[in-house]
């Protein structure tokens, strides 16, 4: 007999189960735009209803409470062929991490199909002035983070601390409903075992006249005095 998800209402939403809901609370102490089940589609003969779509960015978000089946890949990838945006795969709850996208491009006049990992944050501010999020990060493979890359992780995701907190602490049992942005979590703790950062120092980078201009060291000088040592 398959166990079905409690429904949870989160800002005039009814989601179909509480992780939905603590997404919504991510994207919300986050400042990013969702909509929850806007329309479903025809796939090939497979009906298939979205989660979540991110309006600025234009990309849809299946959430799972595990990784992703070979089936749930599959339908991605549908999803993303035939309204020809990309689809990100949330696992789990909201984590500090990079996280897989599918979406279509055209390569010598054929469409094909290829992953692609983003940063739910506004690293670089790139979600408010360039409606995207940052991509190919190259710290997917969490098998293999060791402390450089996690101190990497740290200044990409370093915005998503409290939203992810607020995620996770989110109540909603005996009818509970959490105001949206009413979950405020003060310097929460990051990652173990992770060191802290130097402290701050004056960012005297110019973009303009800089032409070895890198955004991960402006964005690591932006950050440096923020980390947490577990």
């Amino acid at each position: 007999m398959a166990i079905k998800a409690i429904d949870t209402v989160y800002n005039g939403y009814r989601f179909r189960s509480r992780l939905e809901a603590r997404w919504a609370v991510f994207f919300d102490h986050m400042g990013f735009e969702y909509q929850y089940e806007l329309e479903g589609f025809d796939l090939d003969g497979i009906w298939y209803l979205p989660d979540f779509y991110l309006p600025k960015v234009k990309m849809w978000a299946e959430v799972k409470a595990g990784e992703f089946s070979y089936d749930e890949i599959s339908k991605v990838k549908l999803l993303a062929k035939h309204t020809n945006q990309p689809v990100l795969m949330l696992g789990g709850e909201p984590k500090a991490k990079p996280y897989w996208a599918w979406q279509w491009e055209e390569f010598e006049g054929k469409k094909e199909a290829f992953d692609n990992d983003y940063v739910l944050s506004n690293y670089c501010d790139y979600y408010q002035n360039e409606n995207r999020f940052f991509a190919c990060t190259g710290l997917s493979d969490e098998e293999y983070w060791d402390k450089n890359h996690l101190y990497e992780i740290d200044v990409m995701c370093h915005d998503m601390k409290t939203a992810i907190y607020a995620a996770k602490q989110a109540r909603f049992e005996y009818g509970e409903t959490p105001e949206r942005g009413s979950i405020k979590i003060e310097n929460p703790p990051f990652y173990k075992g992770v060191f802290k950062p130097e402290p701050a120092i004056e960012d005297d980078l110019d973009e303009e006249d800089d032409l070895d201009y890198d955004p991960f060291e402006r964005e690591t000088r932006k950050y440096s005095g923020g980390g947490d040592e577990l």
